[in-house]
């Protein structure tokens, strides 16, 4: 995800030259479907039972996270995972992101 190598809106409709402002979620709404919208916003049942799990064990994992907001865990998640020691947290980052991708091409394929 973090080298853009992925199927999510902001990217594959990039190729075909579509301006940033309408790569939009196709899940509903006018959300741009980017990496945070999918992490930490998007609200079809999937992505948010998704979301649900990897909270509750994050949070599990270290109590201090349910203080950030959802833009400073999104940075957490996604920007600072190459650069974090406890390793049941990267790989718990790792699982989820690789969940949300998968759950996204799984979606999408059914449409």
């Amino acid at each position: 995800m973090r080298i853009c190598s992925h199927l999510l809106p902001i990217e594959t409709e990039r190729y075909r030259t579509i301006p940033r402002d309408e790569r939009n979620c196709p899940f509903g709404g006018s959300s741009i479907g980017d990496e945070c919208h999918y992490l930490m916003k998007c609200n079809h049942s999937l992505f948010s039972h998704l979301r649900a799990v990897f909270l509750e064990r994050l949070f599990t994992l270290n109590s201090c996270f349910i203080y950030l907001s959802g833009m400073s865990l999104f940075i957490y998640i996604y920007i600072n995972i190459m650069t974090m020691c406890d390793e049941n947290i990267i790989t718990l980052n790792a699982h989820y992101i690789d969940n949300i991708l998968n759950c996204y091409k799984a979606v999408c394929d059914q449409k």
